[in-house]
C-alpha cells in the first residue's frame, strides 16, 4: 500500500487564511534553512500554501504612491527594467531593483516584447463649450460637464425655476 506525502498527512480539514503570526514563523523557519515540507508538516498546512507564503515573504512590497495606488512608471524606470530584460535579469530581479511587483514588470516587458506602446496614452484635449447657465464658453473636462466653473461652485444658482411650467399654479 502507497503511503501519502508527509506533508499531506493531518489535512482533513481547511486551516483558514494564513495569519500574520504565522507567516512570520513560517519565514523564520524558511530562512533558518529548514524545508518548505517539513514546516508544512509542522504548522499543518499544505505545502503549495507554504511555498505561495514563502513567495510572497521573500518579495518586497512595492512602494505606493500618495493616494495609495501602485507608481506609475516613469520613463527612466521603464529604460532600466528594458536594459536589464534585455541583459537577461529575472522579473524578480528587475522588481527588487526598481521597487515594483513582479507582475508590473511583466506587463511592462510584455508590452515592450510585442513592440506595443509602452507610454501612458495623453490626456485627450478638453472641449470649448458654452455654459448652460452664464452662456460663458470654458474647457470642459468632458460630455457630462456643461457648467463653468464658477456656475458650478455656486451650486444650482440660476437653475430653480428652470423646470416649473408657466400655468403650472406657480408663480414666477
Amino acid at each position: 500500500m502507497k503511503r501519502p506525502a508527509p506533508y499531506r498527512q493531518g489535512h482533513q480539514r481547511a486551516r483558514g487564511r494564513v495569519g500574520p503570526e504565522e507567516r512570520r514563523q513560517i519565514l523564520a523557519a524558511y530562512r533558518l534553512g529548514e524545508a518548505e515540507a517539513d514546516i508544512a508538516l509542522h504548522h499543518g498546512r499544505r505545502l503549495e500554501t507554504i511555498q505561495r507564503v514563502v513567495r510572497e515573504g521573500e518579495a518586497d512590497p512595492a512602494p505606493r504612491g500618495p493616494r495609495g495606488g501602485r507608481r506609475l512608471w516613469t520613463p527612466e524606470e521603464r529604460r532600466v527594467a528594458i536594459d536589464m530584460a534585455a541583459a537577461d535579469a529575472s522579473h524578480a530581479a528587475i522588481a527588487k531593483a526598481l521597487g515594483k511587483t513582479e507582475r508590473q514588470v511583466r506587463d511592462l516587458l510584455d508590452l515592450w516584447r510585442r513592440g506595443l506602446p509602452i507610454e501612458v496614452a495623453p490626456a485627450r484635449p478638453a472641449t470649448i463649450r458654452d455654459c448652460l447657465n452664464c452662456g460663458r464658453r470654458f474647457a470642459s473636462e468632458g460630455p457630462h460637464n456643461r457648467l463653468c466653473g464658477p456656475c458650478r461652485q455656486a451650486g444650482s444658482a440660476g437653475f430653480e425655476d428652470c423646470h416649473l411650467l408657466p400655468g403650472a399654479g406657480v408663480r414666477l
